[in-house]
């Protein structure tokens, strides 16, 4: 019964460093189009600087994953989570690359006048954000209804 939980518990481990990760790339996204915006040089510096922490944790996970699947043989559900994490884990990790994309346009800008307000930008990484919000909610919390919304 020991060893049951102690997996349980492995599985766990994996979908809260999902999370986890998750809400990382959230606030790179976000801070980067607020570098945008504001024209905020050392908030960009921030995000480009802080990527790696995103990038370690998307092996972290994989490995992980790949030591549970080489210790404890998981099928079905078990092994649908945790391939589901390592492909969450590589898109994350690319998004957060665009966050970085997105901070070194804004260092590069400066304050430099921008031709217009920006007004869709914000707007659309905010969509973008809370639709990763809830996919990832969705995987942690195993909810196909969600996940298909």
């Amino acid at each position: 019964m020991i060893n049951r939980q102690s997996y349980v518990e492995k599985l766990e481990a994996v979908q809260e460093d999902v999370l986890r990760m998750g809400t990382l790339m959230e606030e790179a996204v976000e801070k980067a189009i607020r570098a945008l915006v504001d024209q905020d040089v050392e908030l960009a510096r921030e995000v480009i600087r802080d990527d790696d922490l995103i990038d370690d944790m998307e092996h972290e996970i994989e490995e992980h994953c790949m030591k549970i699947i080489a210790t404890e043989q998981p099928v079905a559900r078990d092994l649908r989570i945790l391939f589901t994490a390592m492909k969450i884990t590589t898109d994350l990790e690319r998004m957060s690359d665009n966050a970085v994309n997105i901070a070194k346009i804004a260092r590069k800008i400066g304050k430099e006048k921008h031709i217009k307000p920006l007004i869709d930008i914000p707007r659309m990484a905010q969509l973008a954000v809370s639709m990763v919000r809830d996919a990832v909610d969705a995987y942690v919390k195993l909810d196909v209804e969600k996940a298909f919304e």
